[in-house]
């Protein structure tokens, strides 16, 4: 009885709670942690590079439930079309699929506000932000464990069987397993991170080092990242 009252006390203490580093994590990578913990919690400006139409000006903005990086009662907005055939039409150009609810306003000769959903669009949906949790652990998972995972399930009895994800990873300029996102659309942290600094905060051109990587622990290094700014309808002139 007293060995196991121990070995509890030991699990509760060495147990992280939501938000906080892995138990253990030597000083190189708990310094990795702060800084990019900081980074993650600070707030852009349009001076930064924000805009002209954004969501936020801040990761931990819309993700703080029930800590920084966490979730967030907050829903965003997707929009598109969808055709007789089936397919599906994200509508980029009037800005889709994602709707960026605020704008930098005047700035020269155009007042950036607010985008809005096209009365040509179909379909309307609100997503709900998603904690960031443990996915840093998912990040470091090879691709050859979920191709593993496939065949291993296509050898059960009743031959039902997931498909793994190729997506491109803008990178290695190569195809990798999609794990983050809504759809697993990006293969890694590192351009998880990077979408979500153009689409949700409209940061076009940053550093690695500045992809926030607090959520995921790991080194993304110095290499530079360099995503081509979405589409974005027309704003409405000042002249």
């Amino acid at each position: 009885m007293a060995l196991f009252t121990v070995a509890s006390t030991s699990t509760v203490e060495t147990t992280p709670n939501f938000g906080e580093p892995l138990a253990g994590l030597p000083d190189d990578l708990l310094d990795r942690f702060d800084e990019g913990k900081e980074e993650f919690e600070s707030v852009e400006t349009a001076d930064e590079g924000v805009g002209p139409v954004f969501n936020d000006v801040s990761c931990a903005t819309c993700h703080l439930v029930p800590v920084t990086g966490g979730g967030a009662p907050r829903l965003e907005t997707r929009f598109g079309r969808l055709y007789p055939d089936g397919s599906f039409d994200p509508m980029t150009e009037f800005g889709g699929s994602l709707i960026q609810e605020n704008g930098i306003g005047p700035n020269l000769d155009c007042d950036y506000v607010p985008e809005l959903v096209p009365p040509e669009a179909t379909i309307v949906a609100r997503r709900r932000t998603t904690p960031l949790f443990g996915l840093g652990l998912v990040d470091a998972v090879p691709d050859s464990t979920f191709q593993a995972i496939r065949v291993e399930e296509s050898r059960n009895p009743d031959h039902i069987t997931g498909t793994v994800a190729m997506v491109p990873n803008i990178a290695t300029g190569q195809l990798s397993v999609g794990k983050f996102g809504w759809k697993a659309q990006n293969p890694s942290l590192f351009q998880f991170s990077g979408d979500a600094y153009v689409n949700e905060i409209g940061i076009v051109f940053l550093d690695g080092d500045r992809v926030s990587e607090w959520s995921c622990l790991l080194a993304l290094g110095a290499r530079r990242l360099r995503i081509q700014p979405p589409p974005h309808r027309p704003t409405r002139s000042r002249a």
